[in-house]
């Protein structure tokens, strides 16, 4: 009766066992390449076996670069959370610039970027303002409108190296509710100024006596 393991083992355990009794079994002169004790013979065994350069070959090569299996790709669903949360900062991005675009030209030029450096912690004077204005227009803007662009201004605020001004999702958020709040005040100056305005035109002249 054939012994339940030796039934139940694999083609490729049966191939692997016999590959190794193959080696085994291999006499001096096959894995040489020359005749017993020829010394040239050792040397070229040793080369052989210390080639870095050699790079493995056949099936078993294919299944060493395969991924490891533990390694699983993302799926579907945090690639949909990865695509929603970029739709969102672009989103945030585009909120931002156009609250900065004061005048609606589709550029923020060196006043209007200004007050968004502010926001995010810019304190120098004109002059040192006027340096950084230059360094963003190098590399996001465009020197020859003196002005940055909606994708120029996504673009330095995706940018984290020296040329740009990188921000994270909650700092642009909470830019944009700082930014909001000062325009509002803005417009309930403006409003109780044009108000006092009218009600001074309305006031009778005084009587001469």
């Amino acid at each position: 009766t054939t012994p339940a393991s030796t039934a139940l083992a694999s083609p490729a355990s049966t191939h692997c066992q016999a590959e190794q009794t193959s080696v085994a079994s291999a006499s001096p002169t096959t894995l040489g390449g020359g005749a017993e004790g020829d010394p040239s013979a050792s040397h070229r065994q040793r080369d052989v076996g210390s080639d870095e350069g050699a790079q493995p070959s056949g099936p078993g090569a294919a299944r060493s670069a395969a991924p490891c299996a533990g390694e699983q790709p993302p799926t579907p669903l945090a690639q949909l959370a990865g695509t929603v949360r970029e739709v969102a900062r672009a989103e945030l991005q585009q909120t931002m610039f156009r609250m900065l675009d004061g005048d609606d030209d589709g550029l923020l030029n060196c006043q209007e970027l200004r007050l968004f450096a502010e926001l995010m912690g810019f304190d120098g004077d004109d002059e040192a303002w006027r340096e950084e204005f230059d360094a963003v227009l190098e590399t996001h803007g465009d020197h020859l409108v003196e002005g940055v662009s909606a994708l120029g201004f996504q673009a330095m605020t995706d940018d984290d190296s020296d040329d740009g001004m990188y921000c994270t999702d909650a700092e642009l958020d909470k830019a944009c509710a700082s930014l909001a709040w000062r325009q509002h005040e803005a417009q309930v100056k403006a409003f109780f100024a044009e108000a006092n305005a009218a009600l001074i035109a309305l006031e009778p002249l005084p009587e001469e006596g």
